[in-house]
């Protein structure tokens, strides 16, 4: 499985004391000891992570184990300035998540943020024939952790 995480999600998914982490860790168990790997990438996402400091160890150690993938951070860059253009919203601050799953082709995201699921949801910002990401924001969405979204991006490694 391959999920991208929205950075304020990072303490739920990986922290210890975080009220809702028992909603996040089928993800940090599927992510540590399974098939699991995070992918990330873009400037706008290291920015909302360096929110969370305190997970760079974590997120590091994930990475030499081969539990990580970067997508390019410049294609995602881009690609979120395109999508701002064309999706002028207020509520749009997440461009930089729907930029990391079409240049990954992650179908899995995890966030919290209600703001950002309408968008992500939003068929009128991928391309033509990309099916839109599934989204885990809680432990209802557990049956979503499934090899079946391990994509090509994922495979390899």
């Amino acid at each position: 499985m391959c999920i991208v995480i929205d950075p304020n999600c990072i303490p739920s998914v990986f922290g210890s004391s975080a009220s809702d982490r028992d909603d996040f860790k089928p993800i940090n168990q599927w992510i540590s000891r399974r098939s699991g790997k995070l992918v990330y990438g873009g400037s706008k996402w290291y920015r909302e992570f360096s929110y969370h400091s305190r997970y760079v160890g974590i997120i590091a150690e994930l990475e030499r184990s081969g539990r990580v993938v970067r997508v390019n951070d410049g294609e995602v860059d881009r690609l979120q300035k395109q999508l701002e253009r064309r999706r002028r919203h207020k509520n749009f601050d997440d461009a930089h998540l729907v930029a990391i799953l079409i240049v990954s082709r992650v179908m899995l995201v995890c966030t919290k943020d209600k703001h950002a699921c309408r968008f992500l949801k939003d068929k009128t910002l991928y391309p033509n024939g990309m099916a839109r990401p599934k989204i885990y924001s809680n432990i209802k969405h557990k049956h979503l952790i499934a090899d079946k979204y391990l994509v090509g991006i994922c495979r390899s490694g």
